[in-house]
């Protein structure tokens, strides 16, 4: 993921932590809403937050989080089954969670 990260910022370790600090912080509160929007099956909810996050997928080059998000907003868009859009927004979860660990300690005064 940090690897993604340096390619983004090209490099400038200023600008990698600048990044990573707004990622950490911006996917920490959208994550526990999100959660939220899941377990009360607002799935309009889930695709909004989800659009919104999906700018900060590409600011730190994460390209698996940012085409699972569409593929979720198109499932709930077009009205898959809720299912299939609460599995894969559970893996999705998993992802943001994983992700916001790997950029903590990068992030130097979070």
């Amino acid at each position: 993921m940090l690897e993604n990260l340096k390619k983004k910022a090209k490099g400038d370790e200023e600008r990698m932590q600048m990044y990573a600090r707004e990622y950490v912080i911006s996917m920490s509160g959208r994550l526990r809403s999100l959660k939220e929007a899941l377990e009360l099956e607002k799935y309009h909810d889930v695709g909004t937050i989800i659009h919104k996050a999906k700018s900060l997928f590409n600011v730190v080059g994460l390209d698996e989080q940012h085409r699972l998000a569409t593929h979720i907003e198109m499932g709930i868009n077009k009205r898959y089954s809720q299912e299939m859009t609460k599995e894969h927004t559970l893996d999705l979860i998993k992802d943001i969670e994983q992700s916001i660990k790997d950029y903590e300690p990068y992030v130097k005064g979070y």
